[in-house]
């Protein structure tokens, strides 16, 4: 059985990036929010260097920086891990969960979330939008997901999979792709519906 969490509101409980940059150098939410109107999605799905298209915006930012400098400034400061959740995890690998991420993210903060913190430690795999070249709301992704899981016999059915999101669209998408997904905000949501539909799984197995 397949556990997939989603990342930033889930296992990472960090207010948004914006609101504290707006708090620390001044500049609006309204203003940082136009790069990812305009530009994130491209690099989300891996068809764009965030460097690249990132720098025009700096300026406007006020970051008297490099782009890398700003890049980690953002990584380090957009995070604050769930440990209560992150132990409830652990549990679920001891009793032979397979539990992985499903996150939107370009390749540098996909990248820092695995490496630098650890979370290639925690999951047994990180399925990354900018890896399978299509958004969260996109139905394809959660195909291509279960697609992979097919392919390495870690499931038979879309049943033996659960995903838990922050996002309503996001659940929207992947239940149109056959896996039973729910919109949470509280751990003891995630714990009771896993226990849920393990218990059903295991019944009809």
């Amino acid at each position: 059985m397949v556990v997939v969490f989603d990342f930033d509101g889930v296992i990472n409980k960090s207010e948004y990036f914006s609101v504290k940059y707006e708090r620390e150098f001044g500049v609006s939410k309204d203003e940082i929010s136009l790069f990812f109107q305009n530009d994130f999605d491209k690099c989300a799905k891996g068809n764009a260097d965030i460097k690249e298209l990132l720098i025009p915006y700096l300026v406007n930012w006020n970051w008297k920086g490099s782009i890398d400098s700003f890049l980690n400034y953002w990584f380090e400061n957009d995070i604050s891990l769930d440990n209560e959740l992150l132990s409830f995890i652990d549990k679920l690998k001891q009793e032979n969960f397979h539990v992985v991420l499903a996150s939107q993210q370009e390749r540098n903060r996909k990248n820092h979330i695995w490496d630098k913190l650890g979370m290639k430690n925690v999951f047994h795999q990180f399925y990354c939008t900018s890896d399978l070249g299509y958004l969260k709301s996109d139905k394809e992704f959660y195909v291509k997901i279960l697609t992979d899981l097919k392919t390495n016999q870690i499931i038979k059915s879309p049943k033996e999979v659960i995903f838990f999101d922050d996002s309503k669209n996001f659940v929207k998408a992947a239940e149109e792709s056959g896996i039973e997904s729910y919109h949470v905000l509280e751990n003891n949501e995630i714990i009771e519906n896993i226990k849920n539909w393990s218990h059903q799984i295991l019944k009809h197995s």
